[in-house]
Formats: structure tokens, C-alpha cells, sequence
């Protein structure tokens, strides 16, 4: 038999051999009676062979005598080919990372070894990586990858890798020491002077965040409905890095000052039907000046708000001092008169002295049986816990005696010289017997 492959049919030339019988000998292409386009196959014989149907089948899939199939043309046939179905499927492709066994090596995607580079920054948390093939087809990728916003915190993480804490595209700057409120802008390379015109340049602007360098601001924060759902974030150094101090020497330091708003007060922060956040801030009171209608002295307040929500995170409050009130008036009515005291305990007082008082002096008058005068007065020394002083003792008595002047008639007798404290004379002896009279 002679034959030609064509399309998914045999045409066969020349007819059956003589022992296949009855065949058509004139050489024409014979159909088959079911209208399948392939040639006709005589019925399978009472031996078991295959029938025309089953023939054609396999015919159609894997020809016995002709060239191997290769459906999706590349060059691969069916029995190579892991899906000729797909001419970017064969052996010998390039692996993709897609979950298909492009190359027919029979390894997943995942044991491939598939990597690339992957991350896009390694400012802030950000890091640079190696992305590699899961066996489903999917990339993944080790790097740390910028998050969408990135809102000031305690632990300073530049969450966005812009370069600062915080949002490069949300927040305007504040520098005490390089800014100025000229500008509009308030960038990072061009910064505000002041924390008002910081907030003011925020809220036309709709940015959310006010970031502040270290120094010191003589200024009041006032905030209204305009300021909602702002931030005031300090603690920058002149490179816009982050650092954690509340010593005033070296933070972020606000000190207000007198408001003509309800009524005149001495205030740091203003705060009135707002939201708004504080963070890395020290916030200094003024001192007040000057009494109230009433002769009260005013206070100094470092937050004064009225409807407002105010969230403060690593902020340190300095009290400012109150004005002094008016002196007040004499009173109209006398105040009752106090209660005695306790009684006093008794006094103590000491005297110590030294010397002696002599004794009285020898005989000056009259003879040995008669007293003499006094001694005179001893001087002697005396101090006490109040004062030291000389004493001196006063002068003795004068010697004195009994002296009989006839009769039995005594009397006492004394010297005419006066002493000190003398000792009386002896008494005198008796006198001799008087002569007898005349007559």
C-alpha cells in the first residue's frame, strides 16, 4: 500500500490488492461511507482486528508511516513537547516566573532559582532585597518597601523613606535659626521663621503636619477649626534628623505671651473647636502682668482651650508666674480682740559672787572693855546672766557697851566713828566705891 498524508484524512492511490476482493481498481480516491475525510479501511475481519472508526482515531493522533505532529508549530513534536498547545512551551525555553513549566524540565517554578533584585530605597527603614519565585508563580520580594504615609513618631522611623520623619509631601518647616516667613512654601530647603506662619501656610495648603527644629519660639500657638487634624511635631536639628530631648537648653521650646481674646490672657497654646496633636515639645507659660477689673492678678496658662481636642506625646509643661493682685483696703470694722496667752513660766535668774565681807575693825574708841567702831563695808563681785557688777558691802555698826551712871542705871554706849557690822564691845568692870560725902 502507497498512500500520502494530507490535512486528518489518507488519500489512498491504486486500489486493494486481489485477496482484499471486490476493491475499486480505478484508482480514484475512495470516502469513506461515515464522511470522517479519511480514507476508506475495509471492516475489521471475525479475527479481532481494529475497525474503521478505531483507525481513523489513531490515524488522526499518530500517523504509523508519516511525520511526527507539532500542533503549535515550534519545531517540537507532541512527543517532546510538555504543551503543544503553546509555542513559548518547549523544551528549552526561558523559565518565567508564571506558575508554568516553561522549559519541560518538569521543576516547579519555585526550585528554579528564579531571583532578581527587588526594593526601591534604602533611606529611612527602607531596604534593598532579592525578589524570588514561589512555586505558584508569584514574585516575592525580601526588601522593606516604602509605606504609603509615614505620621511623625516617638521611636523617629521614616516609615516612607523620604528622608525625614514624617511626610516630605504632607508637612511644612519651621526653623527659628534659618527661616523666613517671607516665603509661602514653608519647604524642607526653604523654611518658615515662625510656627504661625508654619500653620497658616498648612492650612491653605491642606498639609497635616508643622515640623519644628530645636530653639526657641516667643510665640502663641493658636488654633481653630481651620487648624483640625493638624500636628505640630518638634525635635529636628538643622538637618531635619529627629532626636529625643526635652531640655530646654537644647529642645524645641515654646513660650507665649499676652492674648487680647477673652478678656486678656497670658497663654502658650490657644486652642478653640479643633483637633489637633503635640509632640517633642516643651511649652513654657509666660509670666503675667497687670489685675482684672476686679483688682485680681492675671494668670498665666500654658493650654487654654474651649471645645477643643488636644493629644500631647512626649511634651513637658513649664508654669509661667501669675500677675499680683491690688493691695486690699483697711478694714471698716475693728477685728475681736485675741485671746490671752498662756501664762509665762517663772524667769530664771543667777548670781554668783566672789570676795568676802571683813569682820570689824580693831578698837578706835573707848579702851579694851569698850567695842570699837565698825569695819568698814567688804567689796565683793557679782554677775548674773544679765549684767556683771561691783557690790559693796555697807559699814558696820559702831562698837557699843552698857555703862552704869549711878544708881544702878545702865545705858548702852556706842563710839561716835561709825563701822561695818562691828561686834558689841565687852561690858566695862564694875567702878571703884565713891568716898563718903560730908556731914
Amino acid at each position: 500500500m502507497r498512500g500520502v498524508w494530507a490535512a486528518a484524512g489518507l488519500v489512498v492511490l491504486g486500489g486493494w490488492g486481489g485477496a482484499c476482493g471486490g476493491g475499486d481498481s480505478s484508482g480514484d480516491v475512495v470516502e469513506d461511507a461515515d464522511d470522517t475525510g479519511d480514507a476508506d479501511i475495509p471492516p475489521e475481519d471475525d479475527a479481532g482486528e481494529e475497525t474503521d472508526a478505531e483507525h481513523d482515531a489513531d490515524a488522526a493522533d499518530v500517523p504509523e508511516d508519516g511525520p511526527p505532529v507539532d500542533e503549535d508549530g515550534d519545531t517540537y513534536p507532541a512527543g517532546e513537547d510538555c504543551d503543544d498547545g503553546n509555542a513559548a512551551v518547549h523544551p528549552g525555553a526561558e523559565e518565567l516566573c508564571n506558575g508554568v513549566d516553561d522549559d519541560c524540565d518538569g521543576v516547579p517554578d519555585g526550585s528554579e532559582g528564579l531571583a532578581r533584585p527587588c526594593g526601591v530605597s534604602d533611606v529611612g527603614v527602607c531596604t534593598l532585597g532579592t525578589e524570588t519565585c514561589d512555586d505558584a508563580g508569584a514574585w516575592v520580594c525580601d526588601a522593606v518597601l516604602p509605606a504609603d504615609a509615614d505620621l511623625p513618631d516617638p521611636a523617629f522611623l521614616d516609615e516612607n523613606c523620604d528622608g525625614v520623619d514624617g511626610d516630605l509631601a504632607a508637612a511644612v518647616f519651621v526653623s527659628a535659626a534659618t527661616g523666613d516667613d517671607a516665603g509661602d512654601t514653608c519647604a524642607i530647603d526653604a523654611p518658615c521663621r515662625t510656627i504661625g506662619r508654619g500653620l497658616a501656610v498648612a492650612a491653605a495648603g491642606g498639609r497635616t503636619q508643622v515640623l519644628v527644629q530645636t530653639g526657641s519660639y516667643a510665640e502663641i500657638i493658636d488654633l481653630s477649626a481651620a487648624h483640625d487634624g493638624l500636628g505640630i511635631y518638634g525635635g529636628y536639628d538643622a538637618e531635619w534628623a529627629r532626636g529625643d530631648s526635652l531640655d530646654p537648653a537644647s529642645a524645641t521650646v515654646v513660650t507665649g505671651g499676652y492674648h487680647a481674646a477673652d478678656g486678656g490672657q497670658y497663654l502658650t497654646v490657644r486652642a478653640r473647636g479643633v483637633g489637633a496633636s503635640f509632640q517633642l515639645l516643651v511649652l513654657r507659660g509666660p509670666d503675667a502682668a497687670g489685675t482684672l477689673g476686679g483688682g485680681q492678678g492675671r494668670s498665666s496658662h500654658v493650654v487654654h482651650a474651649l471645645d477643643a481636642r488636644l493629644a500631647f506625646s512626649r511634651v513637658a509643661f513649664l508654669q509661667g508666674n501669675g500677675a499680683p493682685g491690688l493691695a486690699g483696703g483697711d478694714a471698716t470694722t475693728p477685728g475681736a480682740a485675741g485671746t490671752p496667752g498662756n501664762p509665762g513660766e517663772y524667769g530664771v535668774y543667777w548670781l554668783s559672787c566672789d570676795g568676802a565681807r571683813p569682820q570689824g575693825g580693831a578698837v578706835a574708841c573707848g579702851d579694851e572693855d569698850h567695842g570699837g567702831r565698825g569695819g568698814d563695808g567688804g567689796a565683793w563681785s557679782c554677775r548674773s546672766w544679765l549684767y556683771e557688777e561691783m557690790r559693796f558691802g555697807t559699814d558696820g555698826a559702831p562698837g557699843s557697851w552698857w555703862v552704869e551712871i549711878g544708881g544702878g542705871v545702865w545705858t548702852w554706849m556706842q563710839c561716835s566713828t561709825g563701822g561695818t557690822n562691828g561686834w558689841p564691845g565687852n561690858p566695862g568692870s564694875a567702878g571703884a566705891e565713891g568716898s563718903d560725902g560730908g556731914g
